[in-house]
């Protein structure tokens, strides 16, 4: 009859204290024993109905935080019948439960989006927990190597061996090459390795691309700009040879009459052409020989500083010479890094010749090779200067072999320090800006 939970707790001690009452008024004035003991048992009984009715209250509080800790949304509370109090607290039980509702469906929805995404890119992606158990595995590595399911880790190891060893070797951060046969399909494989923490829980994530398409596509673009540049460079000696040996064959041939002395310096100074043009092609075939022949490096510790400040030495005369100005630009903390001095030096030689060569043609010529650790502990050496720059339309080019804008120049020298940079497994990069020079980036 009555639902508010005041009234019907008001009810309940009255009636307790009304027995407790009529209790001792019975105990102590009457003789009326029975009546005593039955007044006992009606306030044992209002009692434990008092405490029932409190817990069945509390079992609200219950159900709602049972249904936080289980994840359980499901459940509305209305208490508006016991009370304002109770209409309140039960509706922001009712709020705390939409929240937790709403914030429960944006967390499925945000992991549908991820694993949709996860699913369409083209980079196999590997994940592995603490107890090498695979707890991801995308269409693209399904595909990739050809495996529907991995269980765990170890299970690469036993399929792909090689690949196992390589992952193994990795650290968080690198990035290595693999070729590698899955099916009688050669793969050349990017594989890269990265660790996380999930909730304090560490976990592994690879990422594998495949390249092998990319490659093809760059080596075939390579070759036909190699062969360009060759076709070109020969077709330059043997059409004033052709030309020439023509033109003496046809004076040799006329035997009508004696030569004279102006015609036999003409066939002198064509054949003494046809041999400089031939000893030409034959240094050129051989400095592209020497491009295949550069020796294996031999590793060690490198200070920069003493090599930049012994390169600086070596180039003081022709700096003098034309007026460039070459600053030195080093770091408080010494920067030592792994690599073949000898090579190391090569390079930044070529790029220093080539810069003074850019610079002296301009006004106030100068030159900065600054040496630095960058965020991941890679040696960055940056060469630049402050010449006319580098057109966008022969920026890509400029690594090719034999590709030169200079009118004595023979076009392997950025081409050579790409190699070596690559047997260092660095990189050399280049940016030019039209009239304000041109900055070259190695990193190793």
């Amino acid at each position: 009859m009555f639902k508010n939970f005041k009234v019907n707790v008001a009810i309940r001690q009255i009636s307790l204290v009304l027995v407790m009452l009529a209790f001792f008024y019975c105990m102590y004035y009457t003789n009326f024993y029975v009546t005593t003991f039955i007044l006992l048992v009606i306030a044992a009984i209002l009692f434990w109905d008092t405490m029932n009715y409190m817990d069945k209250t509390n079992e609200d509080f219950t159900a709602f935080l049972m249904g936080i800790q289980y994840e359980d949304f499901s459940a509305t509370y209305s208490g508006y019948h016991k009370g304002t109090s109770f209409g309140k607290l039960y509706e922001a039980f009712n709020l705390i439960t939409t929240k937790f509702r709403n914030i429960k469906a944006e967390k499925v929805a945000n992991h549908q989006y991820l694993q949709t995404i996860i699913e369409h890119v083209n980079t196999g992606l590997l994940c592995i927990n603490q107890e090498q158990e695979v707890v991801l595995m995308n269409k693209a590595l399904k595909e990739l190597l050809r495996k529907p399911y991995l269980k765990d880790f170890a299970a690469v190891e036993k399929l792909f061996p090689e690949l196992y060893k390589l992952i193994t070797g990795l650290e968080s951060g690198q990035n290595e090459m693999i070729k590698m046969t899955v099916q009688n399909r050669l793969l050349e494989l990017s594989v890269s390795v990265a660790d996380f923490k999930l909730r304090e829980i560490p976990y592994k994530l690879i990422s594998f691309q495949n390249i092998q398409k990319e490659l093809e596509e760059k080596e075939l673009d390579a070759w036909q700009k190699l062969i360009r540049i060759l076709t070109h460079e020969i077709m330059n000696s043997v059409t004033p040879i052709t030309s020439l040996a023509s033109s003496i064959n046809g004076l040799i041939e006329d035997r009508d009459r004696d030569l004279d002395e102006e015609e036999m310096e003409d066939i002198r100074d064509g054949i003494y052409a046809i041999q400089k043009r031939g000893e030409g092609l034959l240094h050129f075939t051989e400095t592209y020989r020497s491009l295949t022949k550069i020796p294996p490096p031999k590793f060690q510790l490198v200070e920069a500083q003493p090599l930049l400040e012994r390169i600086h030495i070596l180039f003081k005369p022709v700096l003098k010479k034309y007026g460039v100005e070459l600053e030195l630009q080093f770091p408080a903390n010494m920067v030592v890094f792994i690599a073949d001095v000898e090579l190391i030096e090569q390079v930044i030689i070529n790029l220093l010749k080539n810069g003074i060569e850019a610079a002296r043609e301009v006004e106030n010529p100068k030159i900065e090779i600054r040496a630095i650790k960058n965020n991941e502990g890679k040696t960055i050496i940056e060469v630049q200067d402050n010449g006319k720059g580098i057109k966008e339309d022969v920026l890509d080019k400029i690594f090719i072999p034999f590709f030169t804008t200079k009118k004595e120049g023979s076009g392997i020298g950025l081409s050579l320090s790409r190699q070596i940079m690559r047997l260092h497994k660095g990189n050399i990069e280049v940016n030019s800006v039209l009239g304000k020079g041109t900055v070259f980036t190695l990193s190793l």
